[in-house]
């Protein structure tokens, strides 16, 4: 291909280029030196007549279109701003340098971030807060480069992989320039360790005890009494019962609580007269109503029949760390031996995985009136949590699946880039140069090469005029070493493992349930249930007792009916109705660490760019 001449054209920023109106020669161009390297902005050095002027001027033009006829149309080669001082100024040429930066590249990145942030290499929890704008950081799980266009300035986004359309070149390298380098040996694995670290928050309601007035009871208190509370000392009962507001141990709080208790029926002693007599006058008209004298009297006890509730609250905060661990590995030709697996660790914490929306329970439960004591006012409560209640994150594929497709990506960017260990360099024409970027994916065929081919994306271009009139292009290849004839991805699952412990009214909540007192309850023992009580009372010998009593110093007059009735009532008065709750805890232990299973499906599939393999096709 032919080139013919070089134009210069300073323009206004605001200037769209016309080959009409810029293949023109504002400077005299003796060389020029074009330079893209993959990743960066492009350069131009330009030799030109030393014009005796201040170029830098502020009211100067600072911009410049450089092109060039080609084949006979003018095609527009670079855009660009000076920059630097000139170099040479006291000789008859002088150097200037440009920069292939669009003046509103700030503007131009930040809208096109959204770009780097879309698809499956992506995921929030993986990157700062603060570096979710930052082009490097999202660059990092992506095997890909921002590529400015050297004379639009657009923006893209170019993988370095040679993938889409190749341009080859059939023995169109220039002689002597071919050349071939090899870096450092390629990591053939990746091994991911992906930590996620949460606390498990869960609210947690249980009514252990309900019996309402008109229905039925139920929790675990109510099956330890076999039904509602009954006892003999009811309002000792009442007044032991919790009360709204109070704490319990193991981090429960009452939420809604209340006991009334209603006579229902009596316990009755029968004390001999003989033994404690009561006064006479009793005596004398139980004769006149029945004929004769009694020979006991009765001392009756009430019995209290129980109603209220016993509603607890609580929330379950546990540390929790999954530990997932898996390898990516690509089958690359054996360069030389290959290092060890290199190790990428990322750690994530679990709000920044689970959903927005929270979880939320509730519970309602029946209050008394201050006022009245009537019960029948209905209370509700909710509580509402971060959706962070199960105890396993790795095992919601939902919420895993994305993160570990975002980790492997990061891996397979790593394994992509130390792949691409050789640079096969050559020289071409101007002309077919300048129709390459370091967009460009390059088949370069060349019986010098191992098997006579390389195909590679273009790392580095310069585009050059000499002082002499000499036009070329100089192309940078790199080249991959896999094994693969297609990309590919392997996908990485988390497998089954064992969920740490939680209490099972833990379980039973974060489904949505409130838990009737069976699972917050480790165990329930009614001490002194009314069986108890009756059966002490009626062992008590009333003869035996008021000795042993006023031995201890219990003045009485006598042994009477008054003095019976206060011993079966001191007795009484020791054997209080109880009821000992030992609730579960739900405070947090030491922080569970799990280890997570992962499976990874395959070989991650690398290009061979070039194949240092080839046996000349006889197996030597």
């Amino acid at each position: 291909m032919s080139v013919g001449k070089v134009f210069f054209a300073w323009v206004a920023a605001s200037e769209v280029f016309d080959a009409a109106v810029h293949a023109r020669e504002d400077e005299a161009v003796f060389s020029l030196r074009i330079r893209e390297t993959e990743g960066e902005f492009a350069t131009a050095t330009v030799e030109v007549r030393n014009p005796r002027r201040g170029l830098l001027s502020p009211a100067r033009k600072q911009r410049v279109y450089i092109s060039a006829e080609i084949e006979g149309i003018v095609e527009l080669l670079f855009a660009g701003r000076v920059v630097g001082m000139p170099v040479s100024l006291g000789d008859e040429t002088m150097e200037l340098e440009f920069l292939g930066r669009p003046d509103d590249h700030a503007e131009v990145l930040q809208a096109f971030l959204p770009t780097l942030r879309a698809g499956p290499h992506y995921h929030p929890a993986l990157v700062p807060e603060e570096s979710r704008d930052d082009p490097s950081v999202l660059l990092e799980g992506l095997p890909a480069l921002l590529h400015w266009h050297r004379a639009t300035g657009a923006l893209s986004l170019s993988r370095i992989d040679w993938t889409g359309s190749i341009d080859e070149f059939v023995s169109d390298a220039l002689e002597d320039s071919l050349s071939v380098t090899f870096d450092a040996a390629p990591v053939n694995a990746v091994k991911v360790q992906l930590e996620l670290s949460w606390t498990q928050t869960c609210p947690v309601f249980a009514k252990p005890f309900v019996a309402d007035p008109g229905y039925g009871a139920s929790g675990a208190i109510a099956a330890a009494f076999d039904g509602r509370p009954v006892t003999l000392t009811g309002e000792d009962l009442v007044n032991r019962w919790p009360a709204p507001g109070s704490t319990l141990d193991g981090g429960w709080t009452v939420l809604g609580a209340y006991l009334r208790a209603e006579p229902a029926g009596s316990y009755t002693r029968a004390i001999p007269v003989g033994v404690a007599p009561p006064p006479e006058s009793w005596l004398v008209a139980q004769e006149t109503l029945f004929g004769s004298r009694p020979q006991t009297y009765p001392v009756d006890f009430i019995r209290s029949e129980c109603d209220g509730n016993l509603v607890l609250s609580g929330v379950y905060e546990q540390p929790r760390r999954e530990v997932i661990e898996f390898t990516v590995s690509a089958d690359l030709q054996p360069v030389i031996e290959f290092p060890a697996p290199e190790l990428l660790s990322l750690s994530v914490l679990g709000e920044d995985v689970a959903p927005v929306e929270p979880f939320q329970l509730s519970v309602s439960y029946r209050a008394t009136d201050e006022a009245s004591g009537f019960v029948g006012r209905v209370q509700s409560h909710t509580m509402r949590r971060g959706d962070l209640r199960r105890p396993a994150l790795a095992a919601q594929s939902a919420l895993s699946g994305p993160l570990l497709a975002a980790a492997v990506a990061r891996a397979e960017a790593r394994l992509r880039r130390a792949a691409r260990c050789v640079t096969v360099g050559f020289e071409t024409d101007f002309a077919r140069g300048a129709r390459l970027s370091t967009a460009s994916s390059v088949g370069l065929y060349d019986e010098r090469l191992p098997g006579s081919v390389a195909a590679g994306k273009v790392t580095a271009l310069e585009l050059v005029v000499t002082g002499e009139g000499q036009c070329y292009a100089s192309v940078e290849l790199g080249c991959s070493v896999g094994r693969a004839a297609s990309l590919s991805t392997p996908t990485v699952v988390a497998g089954e493992y064992d969920a740490p412990f939680e209490p099972t009214v833990v379980t039973l909540c974060r489904s949505g349930l409130v838990d009737d007192g069976t699972r917050a309850v480790a165990s329930v023992t009614i001490r002194n249930p009314i069986s108890e009580q009756e059966q002490a009372l009626a062992d008590v010998d009333v003869a035996t007792d008021y000795s042993a009593f006023k031995a201890l110093g219990y003045k009485w007059a006598a042994l009477d009916a008054e003095a019976a009735v206060a011993l079966l009532e001191l007795r009484l008065s020791e054997l209080p109705t109880e009821v000992d709750a030992q609730l579960v805890s739900l405070e947090a232990l030491d922080e569970t660490v799990t280890a997570v299973p992962a499976a990874v499906s395959g070989f991650l599939g690398i290009l061979r760019g070039v194949d240092l393999e080839f046996d000349g096709g006889d197996g030597q």
